[in-house]
């Protein structure tokens, strides 16, 4: 059982940091039961010195431990006596245990429930320098201890060292001990390694997650290639992860850069300039390194290979031939060689929360590593730079208009020195250049983030460039088939479509979507890059046609769906286009063809509906149809109808019957049966706001009927259904929602089966005196109703159902659970933007409040339910709904509320 943590004390402490050496290896040589015992043991006796010390324990992960002291002579103390207990025990199955700790001395900085700074990561890296059974103090600690040191036990000075993540070398000095070990091989330091690695001059920021995974991999594969466009922080990440594995390769990690080799035969003489080899002899560079590293233990940083990809072969020779060598190699494209295991390096998270080390408190909350890096980054030209509520929004959007690319993100934050991050963020909307200059020492393709990306770009033939660029007119990416119709055929681009998607993928250019269809998207930079040099392209009018025409065709192939069973699906898929959709429209009107966006806005107003974006879809009817250009008028008149069942549905009632009465006009005048059926019918619904419409309903019905199709008839039903519910009369309203009920079902159209359905419960509910078999079944209806929404998605016809549900629910006696179901309603209807229209808002009826006042319920009761009815999710609200429903269809033969459903929908 775990000791109870201890009060963390403040102030200047001593941070313990120990951990098992080799325990992975004695994991996997004990066996998991065995070593469970082990640790038990060892966490017993560590636990037994800390305490006797004073030591409070901040937390413990797997085998190391993190403890506090609040003076340096106690920690140190603990530590010897912790050894001599480890060294003394009887070890399960004889197993020898080596525990390295490591100690340093600062102020203790508490943040929420826990220390921040960065006083924890330098013991914990001071522990992991040093071997098993031996102790390690910082300098800060050893000038507090020196002259108090416990009895018996002194210091060895073992000079400066460089540690893992620490910019400054530190000094480090051994704990001497009677009865303890006090020979050591060297330190696991840089320093005490072979290799060349770069020394990190800047803090590695927001990769810890990665780095974990990357050290997992390496496990494993042999060859690991960091992947990803330009600015990513590949070779910032391999040279990291190289650093924290440096001590598993006894002969170095080696560090080789590719930026400047263009041939790929001389990447094994850049190799052999780097590693230290045997004499050469009259041995090829390829020949050294396949027989001096043979039998070597080490590791190979080969960074940007791109340019040399040719060399490839040469790395799976060393492979087969160096059985000990490991590789991380940095590159815009995969080796495609044996045993590669490629890694995609992805921009730093724009959102969220990131490790807060080396912030303050303030900055550190709720900040993500991109802004993180940010801050950082803008520190180091100007001291005083911190985040703040004023300066937050703009960082974050600056970070989000850079991708979360590290090299953009650097770029700009060495900007603040003379530019606010407002200023920053504006210059980078209009994509206007950021004044200053990038630091010299750095490759001149990594000065600007587009150089970063021409550099990708520079190595691609002509066909890939052009695939490129064409593929930059897609918004939010785009699915396969899109991209082959939009950037084709083959013989116009010069390389097959899917077969270029591939390898501008492989060049980290394109990126391949998790979703169910197959999707490709680029990074906003690299589509800007390619973008620009798109539109001196005198392709470009043709290429934006293409698109138009695409998302025209989608649209209207979606239509016919988007009230059937499937519709779920199809909604699903223009969410994901619809950012396609909306620059096929908006290229539409910036072109002066028409055409396209009318007909795509004639198809895709249902979606504009149920996904709440009423104004928008108004919006951009409207400026299509203010546009003189020449487009037929069937596409006029199609999207006529669009913005008039737009305007119906946002209660525009005037606005919605001129644009249906115009639609009848150019109908009439296309001679189209089809088109004037589908114009007279959208008329006739105003008869739900304007009941002297009857002439209009005649006509309607009599075209559709004379169409004679499944669809038309039902339309005809549904509008004689619309007679019938005008005059009141009950018997006919339930034949005619019957009837129509039949046919939709018959045609696979949910929207109308739900709305016939919704139709029935409301004939019974408006019967004088209903039956309870008749009761039973209304409501059976209306749950019916409800479950055919809700399973499609459709979320106004969900809205719409919970609204007449809290009535049902209210009337039927269950007042405080319709308040409930139209405090959801309400709720729902505002985050969706769903708005009832006023021909369907008469049949609400009372509100449920107002109800529940006529029967006394107090206030705060009422305002009780309507808050919890607000916090249900849809899915709660219709599944609480329907649950309620079944349950009164089993109690609503009582005779009282039956008498007061009558009442209430009489």
């Amino acid at each position: 059982m775990a000791t109870p943590k201890r009060r963390l004390p403040t102030g200047t402490v001593t941070f313990l940091f120990t951990d098992i050496e080799g325990s992975t290896r004695l994991t996997q040589a004990l066996g998991a039961s065995t070593y469970r015992k082990l640790l038990v043991l060892h966490n017993r006796l560590l636990r037994g010195s800390f305490e006797a010390h004073g030591g409070a324990e901040r937390g413990m992960q797997g085998d190391s431990f993190l403890v506090v002291f609040r003076d340096a002579r106690s920690a140190v103390a603990a530590a010897v006596e912790g050894q001599r207990a480890l060294a003394g025990a009887r070890w399960p199955a004889g197993a020898t245990v080596r525990v390295r700790m490591g100690m340093h001395s600062g102020e203790a900085i508490r943040g929420a429930d826990d220390y921040v700074g960065i006083d924890i990561n330098r013991a914990a890296r001071i522990a992991a320098a040093g071997r098993g059974g031996q102790v390690l103090v910082s300098d800060s600690t050893r000038a507090l201890v020196e002259r108090d040191l416990p009895a018996g036990a002194s210091l060895r000075d073992l000079g400066r060292h460089r540690l893992k993540d620490l910019e400054q070398p530190e000094h480090l000095f051994q704990v001497i001990a009677e009865d303890l070990l006090a020979d050591f091989p060297p330190l696991t330091t840089a320093e005490g390694l072979p290799g060349n690695l770069p020394i990190r001059l800047t803090s590695f920021v927001g990769r810890e997650g990665e780095l974990a995974e990357l050290e997992r991999l390496l496990g494993n594969a042999r060859l690991l290639t960091l992947s990803g466009p330009g600015g990513t922080g590949k070779t910032s990440l391999a040279v990291e992860l190289a650093r924290r594995v440096h001590e598993q390769f006894p002969d170095g990690a080696w560090f080789v850069p590719l930026d400047a080799v263009a041939d790929p035969d001389l990447v094994a003489s850049a190799i052999v300039a780097t590693v230290p080899l045997a004499e050469p002899g009259r041995r090829s560079p390829k020949q050294r390194l396949v027989e001096d590293l043979a039998t070597r233990k080490l590791l190979l940083v080969l960074d940007n290979f791109e340019q040399v990809v040719e060399a490839a072969p040469l790395v799976g020779d060393l492979l087969r031939s160096c059985p000990d060598m490991r590789f991380v190699v940095t590159s815009r494209a995969i080796l495609r060689i044996t045993g590669e295991h490629e890694y995609e390096v992805a921009p730093l998270p724009v959102r969220g929360k990131a490790d807060g080390a080396g912030l303050t408190p303030a900055d550190s909350d709720a900040i993500s590593p991109a802004v993180q890096l940010f801050a950082e980054r803008a520190r180091a030209v100007n001291s005083s730079f911190a985040i703040t509520d004023e300066n937050r929004g703009a960082v974050e959007e600056i970070c989000a208009r850079l991708d979360g690319l590290p090299l953009g993100i650097e770029l700009a934050a060495a900007r603040v020195n003379l530019l606010p991050p407002r200023a920053i963020l504006v210059r980078l909307e209009q994509r206007l250049p950021l004044p200053g200059r990038a630091t010299r020492d750095v490759p001149e393709r990594q000065r600007t983030l587009d150089a970063a990306i021409a550099w990708s770009y520079e190595l691609l033939d002509e066909a890939h460039r052009k695939l490129l660029r064409r593929l930059s007119v897609f918004v939010g990416g785009c699915r396969i088939e899109e991209a082959e119709r939009v950037c084709g055929p083959a013989g116009e681009l010069g390389v097959d479509p899917v077969d270029g998607l591939i390898d501008l993928a492989d060049q980290s250019l394109v990126r391949r979507e998790p979703s169910e269809e197959a999707r490709v998207a680029m990074l906003e930079t690299v589509k800007a890059f390619a973008h620009d040099r798109l539109g001196s392209d005198p392709d470009e009018p043709e290429i934006l046609r293409r698109h138009r025409q695409a998302y025209r065709d989608l649209a209207e192939s979606a239509a016919p769906h988007l009230t059937r069973i499937d519709q779920r699906e199809w909604y699903r898929l223009l969410d994901r286009e619809m950012d396609n959709v909306r620059a096929a429209i908006r290229n539409s009107i910036e072109s002066g063809e028409p055409a396209d966006g009318l007909r795509i806005a004639g198809a895709a107003w249902r979606h504009w509906v149920q996904r709440g974006l009423l104004r928008e879809g108004d919006g951009l009817v409207s400026s299509l149809r203010a546009s003189q250009a020449p487009a037929d008028g069937r596409s006029r008149t199609l999207a006529l109808i669009a913005r008039g069942s737009i305007r119906y549905w946002l209660g525009s009632t005037t606005e919605a019957e001129q644009d249906y009465a115009a639609a009848l006009a150019t109908a009439r005048a296309s001679r189209d049966s089809e088109l004037l059926g589908l114009a007279l019918y959208n008329m006739a619904f105003m008869n739900l706001v304007r009941p002297e419409g009857r002439e209009v309903l005649d006509e309607a019905i009599t075209v559709l009927t004379l169409r004679g199709d499944a669809q038309s008839l039902a339309y005809a039903a549904w509008l004689r259904l619309t007679i019938a519910q005008g005059a009141g009369d009950v018997p006919a309203m339930r034949a005619r929602a019957l009837e129509a009920l039949d046919l939709f079902r018959e045609i696979g159209d949910v929207m109308y089966v739900g709305m016939c359905l919704g139709s029935l419960m409301f004939t019974v509910l408006r019967a004088k005196e209903p039956t309870p078999d008749e009761l039973r079944q209304g409501l059976a209806w209306g749950v019916e109703s409800l479950r055919y929404y809700y399973s499609v998605g459709d979320r106004a016809g969900s809205v719409v159902t919970l609204f007449g549900a809290a009535r049902l629910l209210t009337a039927a006696g269950e007042i405080g659970a319709g308040i409930r179901a139209r405090g959801a309603a309400e709720a729902v209807a505002r985050q969706h933007r769903v708005q009832i229209p006023p021909s369907l808002a008469f049949q609400l009826g009372t509100a449920p409040a107002d109800e529940a006042r006529q029967h006394g319920m107090p206030e705060e009761e009422i305002e009780r339910f309507a808050a919890e009815g607000a916090s249900l999710s849809l899915e709660d609200a219709v599944l609480e709904v329907i649950a309620l429903q079944d349950r009164l269809l089993r109690a609503i033969e009582d005779d009282t509320t039956r008498a007061r459903v009558v009442q209430a929908f009489s």
